[in-house]
C-alpha cells in the first residue's frame, strides 16, 4: 500500500463522544460530621462530552465538558450537591523534539467538604465557587520514552462565604520514561502561591493578626508508576506515592507535612469491567494541637477506597454499580468522621 499523500488530506478532522449516565443511591454522611450524621437516598445525572481536532500538521486540540448532579430526596441540611469540569487542552509541535502545550480550565463546585486542613474552623463546609486556571507550557522529547514537561499555572479561585477567593500560581516540571507501551514512571515537582483576598494571617494558635494578608507557599512531590499486563493488557495498574508542603506566611499555623499513597487496579474482561482503587493521606500539623490543653499535636490519617463493576450491555450501554468509602482519624474529634457511598445506573453513549 502506498504511504499516505498529506498534500490530499484534509487540514483537520474532527471527533467527538458523549456519554449520558443517571442512577439511584444512598450516602450516609451528607455533611461529614463527627457526630450524628445524617444520610439519604439520591437521584443523579450526568454527562461526557469529549470533543477532539486532529490536524495534519500534527496539532491537536481536545474539549473535554464534565457534569454531575446529585438531588437528595430525604434530607434537610444538604438538598443538592453538583460539579461540573470544562477543560480545551491544545498541543502544537514546533519540532521533532520540542510542542507547545497549553489547558485552559474551569470548575465550578456545589457541594461540601472538609475544609478543617486549610481554614480556622476545622469543619467540613457547604462549598460554592468557580475555578478558572491556565497552564502554558513545552513538552521536549529527549528520545522516543522519554520526555520532560514544563508548564506554568495561573488560576483565580472564587468562593461564596465563608470561604475566601485567592489567587494560584507557580510552574510545575515533570519527566517521564516509559520502558514499552505498558509500563511507565513519571516523576513531578509543583510549587504553588497562593495569595488570600481578605483573609489575615495568623498566630501559632490561630488567631487572625490584623492588619495582614494571609498565603501559602505549596510544594508538591509525585511518583507515579502505570503498566498493563495479561492478554490485550487487561490488567491495568496505577501506583501513586508522594508528599506535599504547606507553608503560611504567619506564625506556622497552617504549616504541615501531606503524605500521600494511593493504588488502582483495572481489569477488562469483556462485557465486564472492574475498577477498584485505595488511597491514604497522613497529615502532621506543625503547630495545630488535637484540643485546647495543647498537649497533643494535631495529626490526621485518611483512607479513602472505591469499587466500581461495570456491565457493557448491548454496543451503546452500560450498567455500573459503584461503592465508595472514606474514613477519617485523627487525634482531634472533629477529624474522625465515615461516609459511604453507594450508587447504581446506566450510561448511553451517543
Amino acid at each position: 500500500m502506498p504511504p499516505p499523500n498529506l498534500a490530499k488530506a484534509p487540514p483537520f478532522f474532527w471527533d467527538q463522544t458523549l456519554n449520558v449516565r443517571a442512577g439511584f443511591g444512598y450516602k450516609d454522611n451528607l455533611t461529614l460530621g463527627p457526630f450524628d450524621p445524617e444520610g439519604s437516598a439520591f437521584a443523579t445525572a450526568g454527562f461526557d462530552l469529549v470533543l477532539m481536532r486532529l490536524s495534519a500538521t500534527g496539532s491537536e486540540l481536545t474539549l473535554l465538558l464534565f457534569a454531575d448532579d446529585w438531588r437528595y430526596l430525604d434530607a434537610e441540611s444538604v438538598d443538592k450537591e453538583n460539579l461540573v469540569v470544562a477543560q480545551a487542552r491544545w498541543k502544537q509541535p514546533i519540532n521533532p523534539e520540542w510542542r507547545h502545550e497549553g489547558v485552559f480550565e474551569y470548575f465550578h463546585m456545589n457541594q461540601v467538604f472538609d475544609a478543617s486542613i486549610t481554614e480556622t474552623n476545622r469543619s467540613s463546609v457547604k462549598a460554592k465557587g468557580h475555578l478558572a486556571r491556565w497552564r502554558p507550557g513545552f513538552r521536549r522529547d529527549w528520545s522516543t520514552n522519554t520526555h520532560v514537561d514544563l508548564q506554568f499555572g495561573l488560576g483565580r479561585q472564587y468562593y461564596q462565604e465563608p470561604l475566601d477567593d485567592y489567587w494560584e500560581m507557580g510552574p510545575r516540571i515533570a519527566w517521564e520514561h516509559r520502558w514499552s507501551n505498558r509500563q511507565a514512571l513519571t516523576l513531578s515537582y509543583e510549587y504553588l502561591y497562593r495569595p488570600y483576598d481578605r483573609r489575615m494571617a495568623t498566630t501559632s494558635d490561630g488567631m487572625s493578626i490584623p492588619g495582614t494578608s494571609l498565603s501559602f507557599r505549596q510544594q508538591e512531590i509525585v511518583a507515579l508508576w502505570r503498566m498493563s499486563w495479561g492478554q490485550n493488557g487487561r490488567w491495568t495498574s496505577t501506583s501513586r506515592a508522594g508528599i506535599e508542603i504547606n507553608q503560611d506566611n504567619g506564625a506556622e499555623y497552617f504549616d504541615y507535612l501531606d503524605y500521600q499513597a494511593s493504588q488502582q487496579l483495572r481489569l477488562r474482561l469483556r462485557p465486564w469491567e472492574m475498577r477498584a482503587k485505595i488511597g491514604w493521606h497522613y497529615y502532621d500539623f506543625e503547630k495545630q494541637t488535637a484540643d485546647l490543653s495543647g498537649l497533643e499535636r494535631r495529626t490526621r490519617t485518611a483512607v479513602d477506597w472505591n469499587v466500581r463493576i461495570e456491565r457493557q450491555w448491548g454496543s451503546r450501554t452500560t450498567l455500573f454499580v459503584d461503592y465508595e468509602q472514606e474514613h477519617s482519624l485523627g487525634s482531634a474529634s472533629y477529624d474522625q468522621y465515615r461516609v459511604r457511598v453507594l450508587t447504581g445506573g446506566l450510561e448511553l453513549e451517543f
